[in-house]
């Protein structure tokens, strides 16, 4: 039987297994989860200078959490004007 685990709950089974870093790649569902968690301690944000007309998809969709205040710490911008923001929790 597998076992059903919160956000939090993997990353405590991961830390207790010795990882320290830990990357978190998904949608914005899964976004909204570890936000509530209160487990994001850097925040990676890409900047892609395609514009359009909507947004087809929300950054973070769903959750109960305050909003959650994270300080600029670092960017790169690529040759093709694609901005890679990096963020640490305040």
């Amino acid at each position: 039987e597998m076992e059903v685990l919160s956000v939090r709950g993997v990353v405590d089974k991961l830390r207790n297994a010795g990882y320290a870093r830990i990357t978190c790649e998904g949608g914005a569902t899964l976004y909204a989860q570890v936000l509530d968690a209160g487990i994001v301690d850097v925040w990676h944000q890409t900047v892609d200078p395609t514009i359009s007309g909507t947004v087809e998809h929300p950054m973070v969709q769903g959750g109960n959490a305050a909003p959650q205040r994270f300080r600029f710490d670092h960017f790169y911008a690529d040759a093709d004007s694609t901005v890679f923001l990096r963020y640490v929790r305040s």
